[in-house]
């Protein structure tokens, strides 16, 4: 008899959303990458088909019991094939952008995991594609791209993980209705009463659309260097530019949004495939006189507070508080965390293709792109437009550079603008200058008029 598991709840909504949409490609994770033309593509198919053999979580596929509950198993008859293709550099790039990524079939006998190596006439590109079910932004990287892939292409053994997503989600439902649930619970419900997510999005009765990106970049060296001589932690310089940023926007000194925690925090899934990182709720409030140093170490308060309660699921928070997701930031600009392929000794530059339809709330990500700290927003374009993206990247980025240069000043004083953005701003107020006679009152001034225009 085949052995089913329960779903993580980090996994719930996923499925959930999946089968909404089935045919929306908002939690495919693709990927690819040019390897040039020396490159052995049998040895790069051999490693791929190493890797996928070896990592069970990889062969996982997904049921509805008979009593309506998802669950997931290890299916060993799991399709999973490496396609090799020829084209031109053109067709290439149309068909990464265009035709790679598609949705997956999570009922399917196809494996929730895809690649392919294309050659074309300037050398190879090798494209991945896994699916949020079953992997995510960590299983990816750096497990599979920094850890997994330079051994299995030197043919070192990658040793097998006892422990994966179904033991961790066996543990999970365990936890439920504990001491520690419900005190979570109850944390959760006073600090949220009467709160909803922030969003920014249009109100619309179907979200699909097409994904849109827009980015802004803050050069790493100026912002580490400042962050080491103030004892600032990166992630949370600009996790409180996000925040203030976004309170500025909607005028609320307090707002609520979602972020991730990477959900590994058991040592024995730190270097497991699955679908761990979970979302998490924050609350930024801006208190009367506080200074922008404060503003930003509160973040650091309220990201242990959620490790603290991550027994009590992001979805049963929504469920019980009935609150929506909005706006998210996500921080993974963390050194190994990046899209960089290892391919022995030699590293190759990664980057995310079009995924086609979606239909995520506006989300910030903040990414390491070579010398720089990338501001990354992404949404469906029924729900933001790139106007209102582009906005939001930018005041993102002037409120950080604002934070930096007056650290221990008011926040509120904190402009979301740049200077150029502010002089143009203060030019437009100028207006044109009247010349008239001031010494005459407006009750004179009116009695004139009313002599003018007497009907």
């Amino acid at each position: 008899m085949m052995q089913t598991y329960p779903l993580l709840q980090s996994q719930m909504g996923v499925f959930l959303d999946t089968i909404k949409y089935p045919k929306v490609m908002q939690y495919n994770l693709p990927s690819y990458a040019f390897l040039g033309e020396d490159m052995d593509a049998d040895r790069l198919e051999r490693t791929i088909r190493t890797i996928f053999e070896k990592r069970r979580e990889l062969h996982l596929a997904f049921m509805i019991d008979d009593e309506g509950n998802p669950c997931q198993y290890f299916n060993p008859d799991m399709r999973f094939k490496v396609e090799r293709k020829k084209m031109t550099e053109k067709e290439c790039m149309d068909y990464i952008h265009n035709g790679f990524v598609r949705p997956f079939d999570i009922f399917g006998n196809e494996a929730l995991f895809r690649s392919e190596i294309i050659e074309t006439e300037k050398g190879y590109y090798v494209l991945f594609d896994m699916y949020h079910l079953a992997c995510d932004g960590m299983s990816y990287t750096p497990n599979f791209t920094a850890v997994d892939f330079p051994k299995a292409w030197n043919g070192e053994d990658l040793g097998d993980m006892s422990y994966g997503m179904v033991e961790a989600a066996i543990a999970e439902q365990a936890s439920f209705g504990t001491k520690q649930y419900q005190k979570a619970k109850q944390i959760y419900a006073e600090k949220f009463a009467g709160m909803d997510f922030a969003t920014l999005s249009r109100d619309v009765a179907n979200p699909v659309g097409k994904m849109i990106r827009e980015r802004a970049f803050l050069p790493i060296a100026q912002v580490d260097s400042w962050c080491k001589e103030n004892g600032i932690a990166v992630n949370l310089l600009f996790q409180a530019a996000f925040s203030y940023a976004v309170s500025v926007i909607l005028r609320e000194d307090k707002i609520a949004y979602h972020t991730v925690n990477h959900g590994r925090i058991d040592k024995r899934l730190r270097n497991a495939y699955g679908m761990y990182v979970c979302s998490v709720p924050i609350l930024s409030s801006i208190e009367p006189g506080m200074t922008v140093r404060d503003y930003i170490m509160s973040f650091r308060r309220e990201l242990i507070s959620t490790i603290r309660n991550m027994v009590y699921p992001f979805n049963h928070l929504c469920t019980d508080l009935g609150m929506t997701p909005g706006l998210s930031f996500n921080f993974q600009a963390i050194q190994g965390w990046d899209e960089t392929l290892h391919v022995g000794e030699k590293a190759f530059q990664g980057a995310q293709p079009d995924r086609g339809d979606v239909f995520s709330d506006l989300c910030a990500f903040i990414f390491l792109y070579k010398d720089q700290y990338e501001i990354r927003m992404e949404s469906s374009d029924a729900l933001n437009s790139r106007k209102t993206m582009r906005m939001v990247a930018d005041a993102i980025k002037n409120a950080l550079l604002n934070m930096m240069e007056n650290i221990d000043g008011q926040l509120t004083k904190i402009s979301i603008l740049s200077e150029e953005e502010e002089n143009e701003i203060l030019q437009l107020s100028v207006g044109k200058k009247l010349e008239y006679d001031t010494s005459e009152t407006f009750p004179e001034l009116f009695i004139k008029q009313a002599e003018k225009t007497p009907d």
